[in-house]
């Protein structure tokens, strides 16, 4: 459970914030065409397996923010870097797509909220997919990437539908 929280919280709060801004500026005609093309681009590109990579970091928690801490304070460094999800790699194309339906929710109250569902969601599932490698850890390297590609042929579903939902808001 540690585990979980060290992820969600800090994403929780960075969505929150997140949430607040893509309600303020989002939700126009060029901001639901460039989510529509975003969503087309790439859900073609996830679903043929073509090798481009979404918009992502590289970055990554240097040694030396953690050698030297303890289990607790290693947890804390990185469930508050790696649970938001925003600054490390992701190989998923929808996780750029949020920010773009977080602008179409009017009002702050509720865009914050969302925002916080959404890292809410993001952090543990972080956090839960941790935790299973944690437990496989004798899995074969095989089975890890016919994993990833399924997963990224849901995500193209995902980009497809969500491209037609945007579409249907210009």
């Amino acid at each position: 459970m540690a585990l979980v929280g060290a992820y969600a919280l800090p994403a929780i709060a960075i969505w929150t914030v997140l949430g607040l801004l893509a309600g303020k500026i989002g939700g126009g005609p060029v901001w639901t065409s460039f989510g529509v093309a975003y969503a087309l681009i790439f859900a073609v590109i996830q679903a043929l397996r073509l090798r481009v990579t979404p918009p992502t970091s590289k970055w990554q928690v240097p040694a030396s923010w953690v050698a030297g801490r303890s289990a607790t304070g290693r947890l804390a460094v990185w469930g508050m870097t790696l649970g938001p999800g925003l600054m490390t790699l992701n190989l998923y194309a929808t996780m750029w797509l949020l920010p773009t339906f977080l602008g179409y929710i009017h009002g702050y109250g509720r865009s914050a909220v969302i925002g916080a569902l959404v890292g809410l969601a993001h952090g543990a599932a972080r956090a839960l997919g941790i935790a299973d490698n944690m437990i496989r850890r004798d899995s074969s390297v095989h089975a890890a990437l016919l994993g990833l590609f399924r997963w990224r042929f849901v995500d193209a579903i995902a980009l497809a539908a969500a491209a037609g939902v945007l579409a249907t808001w210009l």
